[in-house]
């Protein structure tokens, strides 16, 4: 059978893609190049835009709140000096009672400070309430004052911030050392301001709707806050101010998260924009800069969205351009989809036919692209003309000759195989009592569970003899358990009459002879230039067929009889169950056979 070989050499391969997703890329990544510019410089503009005020207007905040910060500690620092001359002044210190009132209540009107604490070199230490109008004769002695390391003239140290029990009030404590011109040592001066103080300045702050001025201690305390929260929050002794994490619910606690939404912005001081509960943030802040040794953070917050605001009509744009180009590609892939689809179609067409699934599928439907629709009518024909050639061929060997492209396959050879064949009995009887057409309904039905059964295990359909099959099972694809696939036929076909038998009448049941034989055959091409047939021919051919006759002797009244000889049945797994019958002489066999019944 010369037969031309249509396989591609290794050398051949090559990547393919679908349809669909070329022309879905190619046009595409022309409406990617174009709009996708567009959008690229329209947000790159918005975002330059956006950013620059941002930067411009956090400078204005942040040079306003430093400013004024630092004015007021400036300003305190001085009059702590101020007054702690007066207070050491030994006139001051003599003074009647009333004239040191007086003095103090004055002092009170110029500074923010509560308490002032004066310590002479020798440990006399004055202490006085400016708030309270005290007297300054508030003497003790106490020990010397201790000059902190590296520490010299007016050297100044910022305490963190602490509850006073007795006064009920949060304090900032400034530790400032002197050096009088007529005494040997030093003096300390420990100033006390009220935290209460700074919200004052949180208003002055204040520069544009929505903004919310702070001022932290060591990043982690809140010393000062606009927000509601920060009055309802207790002051004590463990906690003298809220910490960040207390302003729940605040952007202000999440100012330090730094989420993967978060990006700074390139200006002197630190500012950043975040996402949080309250949706997007800015926040810019700086520590002070002319009092590097008090560790305070004066920023704000406020919502970013405000910025975007100037930047509409370019946000719409991007939108726009986003928005076509979205609908641009899901036309593209519409187009292709709808040019795909029938080459999809014609593809798994012929897989169908290389697979042999073409019986009762739907032919190709017709299309608007003259050469898509010329080439599914042709295949249409195709199909058709090789359904009908795959009725009269063993669909298994036409699937081994597709597989194969028509080669590998000998024109004979040969082969163990195992043979079966199949009879009713008394079918002649049986279609007398049936018309004709209820006989070739009957007979059609018995042949198509036949057929479901060998092609389920893997057989090969030799032909159909009247009311009887024959197959075989090894070739064309070999098979090292052709004998189990055989038997387990054969318990298909017994199942398969076991649940008809209640299904017709008493002259209408069906009674199954099988014969089962394993033997050296030749199997191959054989016929004529004109028809072949891929048969088997041998002894073990004639084997089987007598086996089946002998089941009218054996048993002829049993539903489904299946004889085996003794080569199938030395062959069978242990499963399956197996009983000799006798040893028979068979018409061509010299000497006896031991068949089994293996049902």
């Amino acid at each position: 059978m010369a037969i031309r070989n249509r396989k591609h050499d290794a050398s051949e391969a090559y990547w393919r893609l679908p349809i669909t997703w070329v022309l879905a890329g190619a046009f595409g990544f022309l409406m990617i190049a174009v709009a996708g510019t567009m959008l690229f410089f329209v947000t790159a503009t918005a975002e330059r835009q956006t950013g620059r005020m941002m930067r411009e207007i956090g400078d204005l905040i942040m040079d306003r709140s430093l400013e004024i910060v630092e004015e007021f500690f400036a300003q305190e620092e001085k009059v702590g000096l101020i007054v702690a001359d007066i207070m050491s002044d030994p006139q001051i210190m003599s003074a009647p009672a009333s004239l040191q009132n007086h003095l103090s209540d004055i002092l009170s009107r110029q500074t923010a400070i509560d308490r002032l604490t004066y310590t002479y070199p020798d440990g006399l230490q004055v202490m006085v309430h400016l708030a309270e109008g005290e007297a300054f004769n508030s003497i003790e002695q106490t020990d010397p004052p201790q000059l902190p390391e590296g520490a010299g003239h007016e050297s100044r140290f910022w305490h963190p911030p602490y509850f006073d029990e007795e006064l009920q009030a949060t304090y900032m404590r400034l530790v400032i050392y002197i050096q009088p011109e007529d005494q040997a040592g030093h003096s300390r001066i420990t100033v006390d301001y009220p935290v209460r103080q700074l919200e004052g300045l949180l208003e002055r702050m204040v520069w544009r709707t929505g903004q919310q001025p702070f001022v932290l201690f060591n990043n982690t305390m809140v010393l000062a806050s606009t927000e509601p929260l920060f009055d309802e929050i207790p002051h004590t002794a463990e906690k003298p101010v809220p910490r960040i994490e207390d302003m729940t619910e605040t952007s202000l606690a999440h100012i330090w998260d730094y989420t993967e939404n978060s990006f700074r912005l390139p200006v002197e001081f630190g500012a950043h924009v975040d996402v949080t509960a309250q949706g997007p943030v800015l926040f810019i802040y700086a520590p002070l800069k002319r009092h590097s040794q008090l560790p305070l953070q004066v920023g704000s917050y406020m919502s970013a969205a405000d910025f975007g605001q100037p930047m509409t009509i370019l946000n719409r744009v991007a939108f726009l351009a986003l928005g076509v180009l979205l609908v641009g590609l899901v036309a593209i892939v519409f187009i292709g989809r709808a040019i795909g689809r029938p080459i999809r179609a014609l593809s798994r067409k012929a897989l169908e036919i290389q697979d042999l699934d073409i019986e009762g599928a739907p032919r190709l439907p017709r299309s608007h692209l003259k050469e898509l629709d010329e080439t599914n009518a042709s295949f249409n024909g195709a199909i058709g003309a090789l359904e009908a050639f795959s009725r009269y061929v063993p669909k298994a060997l036409v699937k081994v000759l597709l597989k194969r492209d028509f080669l590998g396959l000998k024109n004979t050879e040969l082969r163990q195989l195992t043979i079966m064949f199949t009879d009713i009995a008394g079918f002649t009887t049986v279609a007398s009592k049936l018309s004709a057409e209820e006989t070739t309904q009957l007979l059609n039905k018995h042949f198509e569970e036949m057929s479901q059964c060998i092609v389920a295990t893997g057989g090969t359909i030799d032909k159909y003899l009247g009311d009887g099959v024959m197959a075989f099972w090894g070739a064309p694809e070999e098979a090292l358990d052709h004998v189990d696939r055989a038997v387990k036929t054969v318990e298909l076909i017994h199942q398969k009459e076991l649940s008809h038998a209640n299904e017709h009448d008493e002259g209408q049941r069906l009674r199954i002879r099988i014969g089962v034989h394993t033997g050296t055959v030749v199997v191959g091409n054989i016929g004529s230039t004109e028809r072949m047939d891929y048969t088997v021919i041998g002894d073990a051919v004639n084997v089987a067929s007598r086996l089946q006759e002998l089941g009218k002797e054996v048993d002829s009244n049993a539903t489904v009889i299946a004889l085996a000889s003794e080569e199938t049945v030395r062959q069978m797994s242990a499963q399956y169950p197996r009983n000799l019958v006798d040893a028979f002489e068979l018409r061509g066999r010299e000497q006896p056979v031991n068949v089994y019944r293996i049902l």
